[in-house]
C-alpha cells in the first residue's frame, strides 16, 4: 500500500472530530512525549530488536551515536539519530518527523549493513515497543475496526476494555507455517486504533506492509505495552543490504467532551492530511527506490 494512502486512512478516521484545532495541551503532550521517547537527547527509544540474541537496548548504549536535524519547510522538521557498531558495521537509523502545531509523533527505523561480512541474526524487529501508563482512575479502552473477512462484519467497529493482564494481538491470519500476507486480511487485520483512557488518548497507525503484527499487553498494575512491527523477522543482512520497519504515527488528544474524546483527535485533519500526503508522496527514479517501505525487502544500494 502506498504511504499516502496510509496517511489518508489514518486521517479519514477523524471525519467526525470536534471542530476546534489542536489545543495547546495536546501539542504540549505530543512534544513532551516525543522529546522523552523519540528524538530527545536522553530519549528512551520507542523501538526494539535483537542482534545475535542481544537486545537493542543493551547494544545501542555502547555504539557510536550521531544526531542530525533538518528543517524541511515551515511546518516539518526531520530528526535523524544514527548508531553504528564499529565491529560489525551494522547501522541503525531512527528517522522522526515533527509537525509544527500538530500533536503528532512519527518515526521509522532503518537497519543497514555497512560492514564487509554478514550480520549476526537480527530478529524480533519492533518499530514500536513502548509501555504506556494509564491514570489512577479509569481504564484503557481500545477502539478499532475489524479487518476484511468478506462477510457483512468486515470493517465493523469494536471497543475493547483492556483491564489488568488483558492481551490483544492483531495481524493478518496465521495458520501454522501458512500466513496471509494480505495486510488488511482477517478479523484482526486492520492496523489503526483509537486508544483511550480517562486522561486523554491517541490514534495509533502502523504501516502495514505484508504480514505486520501488533500486540497490546496489560500488566497487573497500570501499564500497557504496545509492540508493532513486521511479524516474521529472522534474518541476516549481507554487506550493503538495508531494511526498514513499518512507520509508526501517534496522534495525541486531551480530554474534551464525550464526543471529542471518543473520536480522539481534533479538527485539524485537513491541514495535517495535506502535510502527511505531501511528505509521503512516492517519487520516481532514485528517490522512489530510496523510499521503499517494505520491511524485509532488501536493497544493495550503497547510497
Amino acid at each position: 500500500m502506498k504511504p499516502t494512502l496510509l496517511a489518508a486512512l489514518l486521517l479519514a478516521s477523524l471525519a467526525t472530530l470536534h471542530a476546534a484545532d489542536a489545543t495547546t495541551q495536546e501539542n504540549a503532550v505530543a512534544t513532551q512525549w516525543a522529546q522523552a521517547n523519540v528524538f530527545g537527547e536522553k530519549a528512551k527509544l520507542p523501538f526494539s530488536f535483537t542482534l545475535g540474541g542481544k537486545s537493542s537496548d543493551a547494544l545501542l548504549r555502547d555504539w557510536k551515536r550521531t544526531d542530525a536535524m533538518r528543517q524541511l519547510d515551515t511546518q516539518r522538521r526531520e530528526y535523524t539519530r544514527t548508531w553504528l557498531d564499529a565491529a560489525s558495521g551494522l547501522e541503525v537509523r531512527l528517522v522522526a518527523m515533527e509537525y509544527a502545531g500538530f500533536p503528532v509523533a512519527e518515526w521509522t527505523v532503518w537497519l543497514k549493513n555497512r560492514g564487509k561480512a554478514d550480520t549476526a541474526i537480527i530478529q524480533e524487529i519492533q518499530g514500536l515497543d513502548f509501555k504506556f501508563e494509564r491514570e489512577s482512575q479509569g481504564e484503557f479502552v481500545l477502539h478499532g475496526i475489524r479487518g476484511d473477512t468478506c462477510v457483512a462484519e468486515s470493517f465493523r467497529p469494536f471497543s475493547l476494555p483492556l483491564g489488568p493482564d488483558a492481551k490483544k494481538l492483531c495481524s493478518p491470519p496465521v495458520n501454522g507455517d501458512k500466513v496471509s500476507g494480505k495486510s488488511s486480511d482477517g478479523p484482526d487485520g486492520w492496523p489503526y486504533w483509537n486508544l483511550q483512557q480517562t486522561g486523554g488518548g491517541m490514534i495509533l497507525a502502523v504501516g502495514w506492509p505484508g504480514q505486520w503484527e501488533a500486540t497490546f499487553t496489560r500488566d497487573h498494575e497500570r501499564g500497557l505495552r504496545i509492540k508493532a512491527g513486521q511479524q516474521l523477522t529472522h534474518l541476516v543482512l549481507k554487506p550493503g543490504e538495508e531494511i526498514r520497519t513499518p512507520s509508526t504515527t501517534l496522534l495525541f488528544s486531551a480530554p474534551r467532551d464525550d464526543t471529542a474524546r471518543a473520536s480522539c483527535g481534533n479538527g485539524a485533519k485537513r491541514k495535517i492530511l495535506s502535510l502527511l500526503g505531501n511528505h509521503y508522496t512516492i517519487r520516481t527514479g532514485r528517490d522512489f527506490n530510496q523510499s521503499r517501505s517494505f520491511a524485509g525487502n532488501r536493497s544493495r544500494r550503497g547510497a
